[in-house]
Order: structure tokens, then C-alpha cells, then sequence
């Protein structure tokens, strides 16, 4: 067998080639066919719902290195999700690759007006697509917002959960997948949320009104700049022409006007339905201070005030490492929650007065680190939270998952509570929130 195949080794070698060769020719062109989507966005319309699909579609000169690929937006309107999707595939002309989506946008009118975990029922059934797509909302129309994304760089524009998982380590959003969505939807303890996005244009973020992506402010894009669509009369499909891949590499950012706004709102919805937004500063780093699994962050206490040193001063901290805890006590008339920061290894930033004059701290930082400081953190961080808790409870939306916790350490208290309860999804109105928290170890 051996002396065979030494022998024959070149007739092997032949048919191997001969065999495998033609196939793998037929793979790579039939990879040059399919277009990409990488993103979607929803809207809610009068007929039924309006998908638009950001794909990146094939040149016909375009090689494996996928060079002149196209970057391009296929909009089509249905009667219900599943039909608008099957339209898009249909409309691209090409076979639709969607195991590469990694977002979806939903408009402020679908979620409003909507159960929103029902509307997403088509994509946890399509096998197609991944159940890690994370959600996003936008004010107005899902369709403007997702054509902005022509204005980002590439590699912004395409990979937005990326993005959203650095901003998640920031404290200015948070990065939800859609099956973390749906799954705490159906789970009447817990609130589901979704963060926002908004993309400004240079002239509105750096113009002589102020940055509004510093302070978190949303700013609205002038029209017509990258969200123009085209229709035919009698044709519900539209798609804005793409931008060659290579090109856009080969010029650099210079082009890309877009920016993405550095803080976003916060919509929090109860079993599927939309209850509020969180849209404040203040109110939505308090509320990611508690969910979001970062330590390392940066925050700006306000109005700290000693008649010295600080006089209404803004002072920029950051946080080298964090500890949250929460307990829960049905000793009392009521269940009471208790919730302790722990705030370890800060570090004094800038500190800014009431008369805009920056103060330099780097050759003696040690009088500005004091009781007064450490107080106006705390102040801050706990009214915050509190606030943030107590504007939830009126609309019988527990924020922070109070119960979630309860029942899983302590099961018997919370059962024996939920049965003086009439209604037991009203418990949340019974609940109060402690909050407690503690400055340690500032670096001088």
C-alpha cells in the first residue's frame, strides 16, 4: 500500500486537486454575492411597520479582500415585521447574509405605541439571526437615524455594539442584548431597558452654542444631510447611495461628520410596554452606577462649597474601583432596601469654581481632598439615586430589580409579603430604598 501510493502520489495529488479546486472557485463567488446586513431599524407606520436594513453590498470587481464594497441603506415597508424583513432580502437582489447583524434601532413611535418584547418576536424565531443583537431607540424615526450611520467611520458604523460596550464601561449608556431584553420582559420583577443613541454633525457638536455631546444634551441634525432617501411612484422600497469601503479608507475620517452623542437616554419599559426614559445627566449615571459592572469611571460632583477652597465648584473625580451591595429588610411596616457604593482609589481630576477659574491641584492636592469633598460625593450620589428610584415607583416600575433580589435572598420574607398584597405586580409601592455611600482611599 505504501509502495503505492510513493508511487502514485501524483495521480492522488491530481484528483485531489481536480476535485476540491472547482468548488472552492464556485464558494468565493458565490461570498462575493451576498451582501451583509449589519444593522436594522424599525419604525412603526400607518400600513404596518418600515424595515431599513444598512448592508454592505459586493462590487462586481471586487476581489476576496472585499475592496469597493459598498456601504448602502434597502428600506421596505409590510404589514408586519416578518413581512418588511422577507421584503428587504427579496428587494437586495443578492443573497442576504444576517448572521453578521449586530443592532437593531426602534423608532420613538414604535415603541411608544407597542408591546415592544411582541414586536420582537420575529427575531428570536428567525434562526438567522443572532439572539445577541443589541437594541437601541431613537427620537423620531428609527429610518433617519440608521442613514446617519453613513456620516460615522466605517468601523463606528458597523460595529456599534462595540462601541455601546466601551460606553458601558464610561457610564454613559448601557449595552443590551435583545435577548437580555426580552428575557427580563417576561419576568414581572424585572424592568427591561434600552439606551438610546443620536447621531450630531460637526457644525451642531462644535459650534458656538457649546459641545452638545459633552454635556449629553441630544441635538437634531439639520435635514437633508445624510438621511435622503429615493422612491419610485408604486414602490415602497428606497436606498441612499453607498460609500465605496476602499474609498472611505483611503481618505480618511476627513469626511465623516458624524459624531455619536457622548450620553444617552435611558427607556425603561415593564413587561414589554414603554413607561418612561431617564434623560437627565444626573439621574442617568446614578442609575448605571448600580447596573453597570464597570470600576474605572469618571464623575463631576456639583456645587461643592466650603467658602474657601470651593466656591460652587464643579470637581472632576475619577473611580479606580467600585462595590455595590444590596440588602433587603422586612423587619419593619414596610420592606425597606438598602444599598451600599463603596467607592475606592479616587483620584482629584480638575476642580473648576463658580467663576470659571480652573484651579491647579497638581502641586498640592491634599487641601482640596477634605471632609467637604467626600461629602458633596456622597450628597450627590445618594439624592440621586433616590431620586431616580422614586420617579420610577409612581409608575410602578421597580428600577433597580429590588425584587429580583428579595426573592432570591430572602425567599420566605418576600413571599410572606407578596400575600398581604391584593395585587401582587403593585409591590414595588410599598418598597423603600436606603442608599448608602462610601468614599475610600482618595490617591494624593
Amino acid at each position: 500500500m505504501f509502495r503505492f501510493i510513493k508511487r502514485k502520489g501524483w495521480l492522488i495529488f491530481l484528483l485531489a486537486f481536480l476535485l476540491l479546486f472547482p468548488p472552492a472557485l464556485k464558494s468565493q463567488a458565490k461570498l462575493n454575492n451576498r451582501v451583509l446586513i449589519t444593522g436594522l431599524a424599525i419604525d412603526k407606520t400607518e400600513s404596518g411597520y418600515m424595515i431599513t436594513a444598512q448592508v454592505v453590498m459586493p462590487n462586481p470587481s471586487s476581489e476576496a479582500s472585499g475592496q469597493n464594497a459598498a456601504f448602502d441603506f434597502i428600506c421596505q415597508e409590510g404589514e408586519s415585521i416578518t413581512e418588511g424583513f422577507k421584503k428587504v432580502a427579496y428587494n437586495i437582489g443578492e443573497i442576504a447574509w444576517h448572521s453578521h447583524a449586530n443592532f437593531i434601532i426602534l423608532g420613538e413611535e414604535l415603541i411608544k405605541k407597542d408591546n415592544t418584547a411582541e414586536d420582537l418576536d420575529f427575531f428570536i424565531r428567525d434562526q438567522h439571526l443572532p439572539n445577541s443583537l443589541m437594541l437601541l431607540f431613537c427620537k423620531g424615526k428609527a429610518d433617519d437615524m440608521i442613514r446617519k450611520t453613513a456620516e460615522l467611520k466605517l468601523s463606528v458604523g458597523l460595529g456599534l455594539q462595540k462601541i455601546y460596550m466601551y460606553k458601558e464601561e464610561s457610564l454613559s449608556a448601557k449595552m443590551v442584548p435583545m435577548q437580555t431584553f426580552l428575557d427580563n420582559c417576561y419576568q414581572p420583577s424585572k424592568t427591561s431597558i434600552i439606551s438610546g443613541i443620536n447621531i450630531s454633525f460637526d457644525d451642531e457638536c462644535f459650534g458656538s452654542s457649546g459641545g452638545g455631546q459633552e454635556d449629553g444634551s441630544s441635538s437634531t441634525s439639520s435635514s437633508g444631510e445624510s438621511s435622503t432617501s429615493s422612491s419610485s411612484s408604486g414602490d415602497s422600497s428606497s436606498s441612499s447611495g453607498g460609500e465605496s469601503l476602499s474609498s472611505a479608507s483611503e481618505s480618511g475620517d476627513a469626511a465623516m461628520k458624524g459624531r455619536i452623542d457622548y450620553l444617552e437616554n435611558i427607556a425603561y419599559f415593564k413587561s414589554g410596554r414603554f413607561k418612561g426614559t431617564l434623560e437627565k445627566e444626573d439621574e442617568i449615571i446614578a442609575y448605571l452606577l448600580t447596573q453597570n459592572k464597570t470600576d474605572r469611571f469618571d464623575l463631576v460632583i456639583k456645587n461643592v462649597n466650603d467658602d474657601n477652597l470651593y466656591k460652587n465648584a464643579k470637581v472632576g473625580i475619577r473611580v479606580a474601583s467600585k462595590k455595590y451591595d444590596l440588602k433587603m429588610d422586612f423587619k419593619g411596616h414596610k420592606p425597606l432596601a438598602k444599598m451600599i457604593i463603596t467607592l475606592n482609589n479616587l483620584s482629584l481630576l480638575e476642580v473648576l469654581n463658580d467663576n470659571g477659574k480652573l484651579v491647579s491641584t497638581l502641586l498640592g492636592q491634599g487641601p482640596y481632598i477634605n471632609e467637604t469633598l467626600n461629602s458633596a460625593i456622597k450628597k450627590q450620589l445618594e439624592t440621586d439615586i433616590k431620586e431616580v428610584f422614586e420617579k420610577t415607583k409612581k409608575q410602578n416600575v421597580d428600577i433597580f430589580n429590588l425584587a429580583t433580589h428579595a426573592y432570591k435572598y430572602n425567599t420566605k420574607d418576600f413571599q410572606s409579603f407578596l400575600k398581604t398584597k391584593n395585587n401582587i405586580d403593585d409591590y414595588i409601592e410599598d418598597f423603600n430604598l436606603e442608599v448608602e455611600v462610601i468614599v475610600k482611599d482618595f490617591i494624593k
